[in-house]
């Protein structure tokens, strides 16, 4: 259930107007409220979440970067840095921006959408697991930091380009008789790690843990009594280069669901970086020419399944493989987030 529309009207009128202390101390009376429960309390939260976005993305800039430290202070939020790193520049919020973590956040923002921001003084890599603050090569390869972060830019919500894997065209995929040897479930300690789906991972190339996943989805695809067709022969999987898949792991990494809290570009690119160097078994800070040398030397593949039952894909999907030649090792990513 959504606020009253009466209070919508007055958020904008006040934004309308510049009236930004107001708003901020409408912010703190609703923050009080929400914290008391009660049967309007979801009302109350989203009503709070939407004033801190509007201040965040229309205000001054003094009044921004307070809203996005004080939610982090109180909630420990970091949602709004997405919203800052979409309306402003490093430079415009760089003097009002003081909490460290949130300066990492919207400078790799920033970086998602297209700055380079590696001679910037007061910004150094070991903050954010040593990665650069300007893409690397391999990343800018697929990412078009026009179309792919998240637009905060209107007050009635956000938008982005899915970043599914383009032209891509899927080859017939058979599945093994013989399943090899098992896949080990991937824990995940960080919410942000992994918004949907599962990580596996096992010894062996990115076709033998493929075949060993699809092996075990077809087994329990044909347990399901209401499901008179399992998916075999209904799938089908390409090589592709790690490059290729890196706009669909920040998304997936960075929190993005059909029904989730909002996600974060740049969350899903230190996401990214986290899982390569675990992959790697690198230590942190991450060295970015190690990091490069490990991505080019990377076999990957994605698929897709054809289930006889389902008309159309889902709105987020993520089936991908990664395996590295040198320690023999494959890790698989399979999930699905749909309305």
């Amino acid at each position: 259930m959504f606020p009253p529309i009466a209070e919508y009207a007055r958020l904008h009128d006040l934004a309308d107007h510049g009236r930004w202390d107001e708003l901020t101390a409408w912010l703190l009376d609703v923050e009080d409220a929400a914290a008391q429960g009660g049967p309007e309390q979801r009302e109350r939260v989203e009503l709070r979440d939407r004033i801190a976005r509007v201040i965040v993305g229309d205000g001054p800039r003094e009044a921004a970067a307070w809203t996005v430290e004080h939610r982090y202070a109180v909630a420990g939020e970091t949602w709004l840095t997405d919203v800052l790193a979409s309306v402003r520049t490093w430079d415009e919020i760089d003097p009002f921006l003081t909490e460290r973590w949130l300066r990492v956040l919207v400078a790799h923002g920033r970086v998602m959408r297209g700055d380079d921001l590696t001679a910037e003084p007061r910004l150094d890599p070991s903050w954010g697991l040593g990665v650069p603050f300007a893409l690397e090569p391999w990343e800018a390869a697929a990412w078009d930091p026009d179309g792919f972060p998240w637009d905060y830019s209107s007050r009635n919500g956000s938008c982005r380009e899915t970043p599914y894997m383009q032209h891509v065209v899927h080859m017939p995929l058979q599945v093994t008789a013989d399943p090899g040897p098992p896949l080990e479930p991937v824990p995940y300690e960080r919410a942000h790690d992994l918004a949907f789906g599962e990580l596996f991972r096992m010894r062996g190339t990115a076709a033998e843990a493929l075949s060993r996943h699809l092996h075990v989805v077809v087994e329990a695809y044909a347990r399901e009594p209401h499901w008179s067709n399992p998916p075999e022969g209904h799938a089908s999987a390409v090589g592709v280069g790690f490059p290729a898949a890196y706009p669909l792991l920040v998304s997936v990494l960075g929190g993005t669901s059909a029904y989730g809290p909002p996600s974060s570009d740049a969350q899903g690119r230190l996401a990214v970086w986290r899982l390569l160097g675990r992959m790697a078994g690198m230590a942190e800070p991450l060295d970015p020419r190690a990091v490069a040398a490990f991505v080019a030397r990377l076999d990957c593949l994605t698929w897709q399944y054809h289930y006889p039952h389902r008309r159309v894909r889902p709105l987020y999907a993520a089936q991908l493989v990664v395996a590295d030649p040198v320690q023999g090792i494959a890790w698989l990513l399979d999930g699905e987030s749909d309305d």
